[in-house]
């Protein structure tokens, strides 16, 4: 066990109660006499020996629940603390019973009862004290997680009761030593246990500055010098995590690196673990972690955010059981996929751990605690949500065609108040001079024409600024595209998917610069007819036109934002469903791969000229090199062949369901039966290269 298992404070604290904990563990009198005269006078040696004599009979492998247990028997809660089981004594639910006093139904609540439950708690006990301990004690019965002194003081916290931190203080727990934080409340801690009845600490994490501490094999860069800060709790040594940088692309409202996953074959498919997700029909994306598959009755475990059906719509984070087709948006089902070194220290242990170490948080946030980063969190270690990068980006491009309304109605407000000042002054000239000069009629004549001038500016203002608008978007929508681009060719984009993103990408950008000029000219307009009316009854005339002046600006810019948002929600409403359509358009599906995730049998494309853009073939092998693969596909001039080729990238992997294909050595042979057909002819319309690759893959 190493330094992981705390045998020695084990040994040195049981002390002479060791011979008890042996008979719970299967030691019988012959065997802790021998141990007694073997040690005679070395009481800590004696338990070390017998500990490790245990830990020798399970093949090495150490019985957490059975130590517990046995710890339990011979009632030493103190060592259980040792071993980083929480222990709730009558003493500790007898206090928070009556701090809670009238309120414990709500507490009840958090804790995971029904009404049902506390109606017939109330109905069996008549005081609102006996009541209160009874359910406490119940759900001290009932309760399977691995630190349930962690999880009442959250319970409390969210019930506004001020004992969490009093229970906090029976949890041992060394302060955060990261620059800045040092944090030293203990139930502001996660603690990572593991889920499989073994209950052994796998890290902590700190809830004020975020920093992990995990076991060596869980660091995502190894200790190999030995110098990585470290902390003991419990028994077991923990290191600090390196913080981890994670992509944040604000061109994905969802991230790039995953897969769909077709909803009739998802349970077939899906892994405890796995991070998925779909959209609402509303836009936004539901994250969930998947703890567990249960394909008899066709349902997912999942931890996430939801809303809590017995208290008025709480959100809390919850561990239940859904069936993927009564979740709204769930036939778009993917899973988010991660890269190896990624998933290689954040194995499914302790995914799960994370996730279950915040069961019961309450306080979502839609751009910050959300679904998306607590998914993120368990997987990665890492809170990151692309929603909340995508929905700043948008802010972002909203408030610069803002600006662009805003100067934009300026200019033509200001255009607007010097045509009122020449006309006015032109006209008083002309009325208060009965008989004027040639050149004093000439000067008055083009102030006049100034006036003109000025109002031919205002309207040119107009298009010069919804033409400013309509670059913007444009720029930005272009610059989208090429990421997705960039990520078809890597491979984290299908070419379905990036179908479907691009054109839903393109129908906000429409609707959204459609929107944010049409309504942004309505609303200046319709302002500065508010503005001009509210100015006259100040002060005609120049009133008039400042208040027409002021009134434009403000109703261009908050119609323009209006406008903007309205048409990139509607934009991306409606682009979701024509991306879909277009997709179902092209066929099958592909994506991307690299020559090492080649497979005997796949069905790969790669890009020729002009005039025959895709080819397929069918893979056999690979060179030892990793630079060619061996593929047998159908030519126009040389029928089907069997040759070695370059593997070129971008090259891409065609994309079944393997319940619709044959097997792979089938696949090769079927390919293979071909090249020694005569009659077997290209044809490019009815038996080209693609006809081929999927007569080959796919069953009749």
């Amino acid at each position: 066990m190493g330094e992981d298992f705390p045998v020695e404070i084990l040994s040195n604290r049981l002390g002479e109660a060791w011979p008890s904990l042996a008979t719970q563990l299967g030691f019988d009198d012959a065997e802790c006499q021998s141990i007694i005269v073997a040690h005679k006078g070395r009481i800590s040696r004696q338990a070390h020996y017998m500990l490790q004599a245990w830990i020798e009979r399970h093949g090495g492998t150490l019985k957490m629940s059975t130590l517990i247990e046995a710890l339990k028997e011979i009632r030493r809660p103190d060592l259980l603390r040792d071993l980083g089981v929480e222990i709730l004594d009558n003493e500790t639910i007898k206090k928070v019973a009556q701090k809670v006093g009238t309120s414990w139904p709500e507490l009840a609540l958090y804790l995971g009862f029904d009404i049902e439950d506390c109606l017939n708690i109330q109905k069996s006990f008549p005081s609102e004290g006996e009541q209160a301990r009874q359910m406490l004690a119940n759900w001290r019965l009932k309760f399977n997680g691995a630190n349930p002194l962690e999880t009442l003081s959250k319970a409390l916290q969210a019930v506004n009761v001020e004992l969490a931190n009093e229970l906090g203080t029976l949890q041992r727990i060394p302060p955060c030593t990261t620059l800045n934080c040092g944090n030293s409340d203990p139930v502001k801690f996660r603690r990572y246990f593991s889920q499989d009845g073994q209950s052994q600490l796998l890290g902590i994490c700190c809830t004020m500055c975020g920093q992990e501490w995990l076991k060596d094999r869980f660091l995502f860069h190894p200790d190999t010098d030995k110098t990585r800060p470290r902390i003991r709790l419990y028994g077991v040594v923990l290191k600090k995590q390196v913080m981890v940088s994670m992509e944040m692309n604000p061109a994905f409202q969802v991230k790039s690196s995953r897969r769909k996953i077709d909803l009739a074959y998802a349970l077939d498919v899906l892994k405890v673990g796995d991070h998925i997700t779909w959209q609402r029909p509303y836009i936004i994306w539901h994250h969930a972690i998947v703890s567990g598959v249960d394909k008899g009755n066709g349902r997912l475990k999942v931890l996430h955010w939801t809303k809590m059906r017995w208290s008025c719509g709480t959100t809390q984070i919850m561990e239940e059981d859904i069936s993927l087709g009564d979740q709204w948006g769930a036939n778009e089902l993917y899973q988010i996929k991660y890269g190896q070194e990624m998933t290689k220290t954040n194995p499914v242990e302790l995914v799960i751990a994370r996730a279950k170490s915040r069961l019961g948080d309450t306080g979502y946030e839609l751009l910050g605690d959300n679904c998306e980063a607590f998914a993120s969190y368990c997987k990665s270690g890492v809170v990151e949500s692309c929603q909340a990068v995508w929905f700043y980006n948008k802010v972002k491009t909203i408030v610069e065609e803002t600006l662009v309304n805003a100067l934009k109605s300026v200019v033509k407000g200001g255009c607007v108040v010097a045509k009122e000042y020449v006309k006015a002054g032109s006209k008083a000239f002309l009325q208060q001079v009965e008989t004027v000069s040639i050149e004093e009629g000439l000067k008055a004549a083009g102030e006049v024409g100034g006036a003109e001038l000025f109002e031919r500016l205002c309207k040119g203002t107009d298009v010069v600024g919804a033409g400013i608008v309509i670059v913007f978007e444009g720029v930005a929508c272009v610059w989208n595209l090429g990421e997705y681009y960039q990520k078809r060719e890597k491979g984290d984009l299908s070419r379905s998917e990036f179908v479907k993103t691009a054109t839903q990408r393109v129908a906000e950008a429409l609707c959204g610069a459609g929107l944010a000029i049409s309504l942004g000219l309505g609303g200046q307009a319709a302002g500065a007819g508010m503005g001009a009316v509210a100015g006259t009854l100040i002060l005609p005339g120049l009133g008039t036109a400042i208040g027409g002046f002021i009134g434009g600006i403000v109703g261009g810019v908050v119609t323009g934002v209006i406008g903007s948002l309205v048409g990139r929600a509607f934009g991306s409403f409606i682009g979701a469903p024509i991306g879909r359509c277009l997709a179902r358009q092209i066929g099958t599906d592909d994506s991307a791969v690299r020559i090492e995730e080649l497979l005997p049998g796949d069905q790969i494309v790669s890009y020729g000229n002009l005039l025959h853009p895709r080819h397929h073939a069918i893979v056999v092998s690979r060179t030892r090199d990793q630079s060619k693969v061996r593929v047998v596909h159908s030519t126009y001039g040389n029928g089907v062949i069997e040759e070695e080729v370059d593997f070129i990238e971008p090259v891409y992997k065609v994309i079944y369901h393997e319940q619709n294909c044959f097997p792979p050595e089938k696949v090769i042979e079927r390919a293979r039966s071909k090249i020694v057909d005569d009659a077997y002819t290209y044809s490019l319309v009815w038996n080209n290269c693609k006809h081929f690759a999927q007569w080959c893959k796919l069953k009749e």
